[in-house]
Formats: C-alpha cells, structure tokens, sequence
C-alpha cells in the first residue's frame, strides 16, 4: 500500500491529532485521577492512597479522635502501547502533508488510545469487581441505570461517577422513552447529537473496543460503572536517551481534557531508507477500591 507525507511539523501534527483522540479518552476523566505532576520523573510506579470510610460522632462533650488509615495503590508502569507508519522516500517525494494529517496521524493515535482503555477494561473481571447485573442489551434500560445507581449508593460511592458501555446498550438506552421525552422536552443531545451527558448521576459513554479473547470476554461484560477511585490509571511520557540517534523530532503532550500522556515520533531508519511517524505511551493499570465498581453482564 503506498503512503503520503510530504513536509512535516511534528508539533502541528501532535496539536491537530490529539483533537482527534480527545472523544476517545474522555471516560478517563471520570475513571481516574490526574498524576500529570508524576509525568517527568523517572519512575517504574505510582502509588497513590484510597481512604477508608468513616462515620460521624456525637460531639456535644467535645471531640474524639480516632485513628484513620488508607490503603497505598501501586500503578506499575509495565505497558508500553505505541502505533507507527512508515514511509519510503519516494511515496514522500510525491506526497502531501494534508493527507497525513487527515488520513495517517488521527489513526494511529486512537488505536493508542482504544488500548488504553481495552487495558482498564480487562481489570473488570468478577475476580476483581464481585458487584454484577445481568441485563440483555434488548432490555437495558433507565431503569437498570438506577438500579445500578442504587447499589452503588449503598456502596457509599461518591456521585462523580461513570458508565461506560457497548454500543448496543448505549443505543438501547439512547431509545429509551425517558431519554426521548427529555429530548422532546427542548433538548437535543440524544435525537440530534446521538450523545446521552448524565443518567442518574452517571456520565455516560459508549465505547466499540471491550476486548475481546480475555476473561472479560468470557464473562460477556457490556457494561461498567463506578466512582473515581475503582480503576486507576497513570502513565508518563517514553524516556527519550542518547540511543534514539535516528529520532528526528520529538512532541510530548497531554491530552487536554484528561491529562493521559502521548508522544509523537518522527524519525528515519537509514537502513530501510524509510521515514517513520509514531504515537507512543508508558502507562499502567489498577484495581483501586474494589467496592467502587458494578459490573453488567449480558448472560
């Protein structure tokens, strides 16, 4: 297959593709929180702390105190997700640089980002998360949604949370007659945008990549939902060294709306006579609070 490159801007690439990508990883911002500090230090993991609940005292003779605790979470950074395209230096004598950046680049970056969130999802397990609904895509439902809402409230999961789920779910729930006479109501997100914001409490998002071949697969999981602290997440930039001698160009940036870090590669490989553009990300995953997450399976 021939490709197309004519004069690259790293940069102005990294810039315009990560818009592209943006839709895709939106679910992090409710799944996780922001380690963008620990971005440029040169770790192996991260450990952030979940606290345990507690309860409030009768204080009229005055206060007490008692001891709290929390529980350290390591995030290993042992995946490494990376895409690259290569092209020779004929195709890049006859090409354009419009083309790569319609076409190539906004590719390649959200097949980084689908395995990004393919990794959280494979967490979802019923070994990890034993809280389950099972529901048929034909019957989902506002309804389930609440149901769901309520075994998270006597779970005592704080109310910024997510669902994430298939596209069959989404649009069943999308056809829903709650969520149509919302939208006759004034509203257009549903009927116009094919977007659904909030359902009871949720921030609702639909996502085509649940992995398939895992235990997840297995156990026909279609839907998750949960608060911040169930799944984490952290990632950082590759480590650029000396023995990238043939990298041209190097872009690290972080992706507005979540954070997630992405660097973007121009280089050429003598050898092959070839010149390479590539998205790469280090990054781990966790189970956090094992109460803060509902698993829907279909059967």
């Amino acid at each position: 297959m021939a490709n197309t490159l004519g004069g690259i801007n790293l940069a102005d690439i990294a810039a315009r593709t990560i818009n592209a990508l943006t839709p895709l990883l939106l679910p992090l911002r409710s799944i996780s929180s922001d380690f963008s500090g620990e971005f440029s230090e040169p770790k192996e993991s991260i450990t952030t702390r979940i606290a345990t609940s507690t309860t409030a005292d009768d204080v009229s003779g005055g206060f007490t105190a008692d001891d709290q605790t929390s529980t350290a979470k390591t995030i290993t950074l042992n995946l490494e997700l990376g895409k690259a395209i290569g092209f020779t230096q004929a195709e890049l004598s006859k090409g354009g640089e419009d083309r790569i950046l319609r076409t190539f680049s906004p590719t390649v970056t959200n097949a980084v980002g689908l395995g990004v969130i393919q990794e959280l999802l494979k967490l979802c397990t019923n070994a990890n998360f034993s809280s389950e609904s099972t529901v048929a895509a034909g019957a989902w439902d506002v309804d389930d949604v609440a149901d769901i809402a309520q075994l998270l409230d006597e779970a005592n999961v704080p109310q910024d949370r997510f669902m994430l789920m298939k596209p069959a779910y989404f649009t069943a729930l999308a056809k829903d007659d709650v969520i149509q006479h919302v939208d006759s109501a004034g509203g257009d997100e549903t009927l116009r945008r094919h977007q659904i914001s909030m359902v009871h409490g949720f921030h609702v998002s639909q996502f085509n990549g649940f992995p398939t071949g895992d235990t997840t697969a297995t156990e026909n999981l279609t839907v998750v939902a949960g608060g911040r602290e169930g799944l984490l997440i952290g990632g950082r930039f590759p480590a650029q060294t000396e023995a990238m001698g043939d990298v041209v160009a190097v872009e690290n940036v972080q992706e507005p709306e979540t954070g997630f870090p992405l660097q973007f590669q121009q280089f050429y490989v003598p050898k092959e006579r070839k010149h390479y553009f590539a998205v790469a990300t280090l990054f781990g995953v966790a189970v956090g609070n094992a109460g803060n997450v509902t698993r829907v399976v279909s059967s």
